[in-house]
């Protein structure tokens, strides 16, 4: 990255080229209009429920998965055929994604410094009703993750109120996890990498992530799967880029934007923010070129703080077998679902995801829902047909809108300039979207208070608001089923760890 300010680690040259840019009287902050809801029967638009049957066109799937892996015989995989299709299930999907895993890398978007996470100002406004009871809870998490990456923070809190373990070191688990399930399977594979991994964190927290990658080669959850596995976790094998910092802005008397510089109330104090997980195609660019040259023909990349977004075989082979570029989890939207998009038609005709109050009106998320149409909220998800993206990258990178929201939070009122990285699905030809069950599939903590309720606190206190009851309850129950079932933890004494 160009011309880092060390003391900040602003890029100054890419924030003046934004300001330049948002300044410009050309320059508009286009929102994305909703033409319409795409209905859940739409042909793009895939329920992968476990008693459904799927039919692919045969000939077409055999050369799909031909291009993959030549040893792959779909005959195994099928439950049925007629004269022109294979008929799969939800358990012969899995069992053929098992078998992709040496061609599926998992990435997460680890560059948040929590700064709306554990913002008082965000969560509050966000939650006013819930705040109040979560406060000692709140308190102590934000206290545990002053200045720490959130990727490093406590990803829920224990039933007997201690912290729970961070957001990394459970997904590096769930993934160590899903290899042993895979060498379980074909013991003669020991020396391919299934899943190899790759992160995008910022030059902000860069250090810190990486001690804490260290520091986890002796971590209980981590240590005894490693070494298992014959792979241990270490920097050398987590294929790591950083995206770099830009000032955030404010408008002046002349109604023109220029550096925040009054953070915290402070004369001359910037507050440098990273420009969105959008940014991810141009910071690991190499990265995904590496890995195509390497082999891997999908890649996962899901947001660090999203305990649902672990490696589902059964989406990897559909995506593989139907020969789209890429696959995006949404979930019916709850009125928990305040912070990310939804899916729509654009006014161009093309599915998108709009990011409420950045990218689309939320005055037209709540005209949708008064009309009771079955609203899809993001759940920050994709699985990526990796020589499409890498052919198509630059274009991505050069289309990919700048958006400029306002902030108000503890530091102030400012503007953030940031690229939506699931507005990419306005960019690719011929999506694919799965409807996933949000509490198990969408258990994101965007703000701490969310967190909070997925760890199924405090639900019997009287006062526990009524219309986030069952929310919170099946938060809850979506957490448990993940530590159980994808992590590798048990409830033992009021603390989950590992079995």
């Amino acid at each position: 990255m160009s011309n880092i300010n060390n003391d900040k680690h602003v890029d100054t040259e890419l924030s003046l080229h934004i300001l330049e840019k948002i300044n410009c009287k050309n320059q508009k902050n286009d929102l994305i209009h909703a033409k319409s809801i795409p209905p859940v029967d739409d042909e793009n638009i895939v329920n992968l429920k476990k008693n459904s049957c799927f039919k692919f066109d045969a000939n077409l799937v055999q050369e799909n998965i031909y291009k993959i892996s030549k040893d792959i015989q779909l005959t195994e995989y099928i439950i049925d055929k007629d004269k022109k299709n294979f008929i799969f299930n939800h358990h012969s999907l899995k069992k053929l994604g098992k078998a992709l895993a040496p061609f599926v890398a998992y990435g997460f978007l680890n560059g948040g410094s929590s700064s709306s996470y554990t913002d008082i100002t965000k969560n509050k406004n966000s939650y006013p009703e819930l705040f109040s009871i979560y406060q000692k809870e709140f308190d102590i998490i934000s206290k545990a993750s002053r200045a720490k990456p959130k990727g490093i923070t406590p990803a829920y809190i224990n039933p007997d109120g201690s912290l729970g373990e961070d957001f990394l070191a459970l997904k590096i688990r769930s993934v160590l996890l899903k290899r042993m399930e895979y060498f379980k399977i074909y013991p003669t594979n020991r020396e391919q990498i299934a899943y190899p991994l790759f992160q995008m964190d910022s030059v902000l927290n860069h250090d810190k992530i990486q001690k804490a990658l260290l520091n986890y080669s002796d971590n209980k959850l981590i240590k005894d799967l490693a070494d298992e596995t014959g792979k241990s976790i270490n920097i050398a094998n987590i294929d790591t880029a950083s995206q770099p910092l830009i000032n955030t802005f404010k408008k002046n008397e002349k109604g023109e934007f220029e550096f925040f510089d009054n953070a915290y109330g402070k004369e001359n104090a910037i507050l440098p923010m990273p420009g969105g997980h959008g940014q991810n195609f141009y910071v690991l660019k190499d990265i995904y070129k590496k890995l195509l040259n390497r082999g891997i023909r999908y890649c996962y990349l899901s947001n660090i703080d999203n305990m649902g977004a672990v490696i589902d075989d059964a989406s990897i082979a559909y995506l593989a077998l139907s020969g789209k570029n890429a696959a995006f989890d949404f979930s019916k939207k709850t009125p928990a679902d305040v912070k990310g998009g939804i899916l729509i038609i654009d006014q161009n005709d093309k599915y998108n995801c709009g990011d409420i109050g950045v990218a689309i009106d939320a005055k037209e998320v709540d005209f949708a829902e008064i009309a009771q149409k079955n609203i899809l909220f993001n759940c920050a998800t994709g699985i990526f047909d990796l020589q499409y993206l890498v052919d198509n990258i630059d274009y991505v990178i050069d289309k990919l809108p700048l958006r400029l929201s306002s902030q108000k939070k503890d530091a102030g009122s400012y503007f953030q300039a940031e690229q939506v990285a699931w507005e990419i699905i306005g960019l690719i030809d011929d999506p694919l979207f799965f409807i996933v069950d949000k509490y198990e599939r969408f258990l994101a903590a965007k703000m701490l208070i969310e967190g909070l309720m997925a760890s199924g606190l405090y639900l019997d206190n009287e006062n526990y608001p009524q219309k986030f009851k069952e929310i919170t309850a099946n938060l809850s129950d979506g957490l448990k089923y993940q530590l159980t079932n994808n992590y590798g933890m048990v409830l033992k004494n009021g603390r989950w760890i590992p079995c």
